[in-house]
């Protein structure tokens, strides 16, 4: 999960170049709320073996062939909200966020909106104290079809902190499950 937790937790990454605009923002103090049609989030490769990870059997073939490719989810519909902002800040320097939404799974190996759409929720946070310590998590979960009687539903939620002498630990599983 090594990776997937590097590339989904780290919210920079997330808000970096995610946005096609926030046309519909509106602010509240550190806090953007807008809607999420038009958000666009690469996520990275998803991990297909390992521990903390199941992929069921039923996972395999061209329908799924975008599994073990970098993905990413582009939103038509939902509202999203950007939090911890710092003063001066956009939303692509939140300390977290949430999304929630109609979204299509993307292929980013080719560029593709794959065939599955469905319910899509995103969060994740980061944060840190005066003492060194830095912590970031997500949860994704993903209930996609393709209107033709295949389905992926994808959870994740990694995470991982960072203590103030530079010891690293992570956590997170990841369920990935097709028909």
């Amino acid at each position: 999960m090594k990776s997937f937790v590097r590339v989904l937790a780290a919210s920079a990454v997330i808000c970096g170049g995610v946005f096609a605009g926030a046309a519909g923002a509106s602010a509240s103090g550190s806090t953007v709320n807008m809607p999420a049609s038009g958000i666009f989030v690469p996520i990275g490769a998803l991990e297909l073996s390992g521990p903390g990870v199941k992929v069921a059997s039923a996972c395999t073939g061209t329908a799924f062939s975008f599994l073990g490719d970098p993905i990413g989810f582009s939103y038509s519909s939902g509202s999203a909200v950007f939090y911890q902002i710092p003063p001066g800040g956009t939303i692509f320097d939140a300390n977290g966020g949430n999304i929630e939404g109609t979204a299509t799974l993307v292929d980013l190996a080719t560029g593709e909106p794959t065939s599955y759409t469905g319910h899509t929720h995103l969060w994740f946070g980061q944060n840190s104290n005066n003492n060194g310590q830095f912590y970031e998590g997500a949860t994704l979960s993903f209930n996609g079809s393709d209107g033709n009687g295949s389905s992926v539903t994808i959870s994740a939620n990694p995470g991982f902190i960072q203590s103030a002498s530079g010891h690293q630990s992570g956590w997170g599983q990841e369920k990935i499950t097709c028909s």
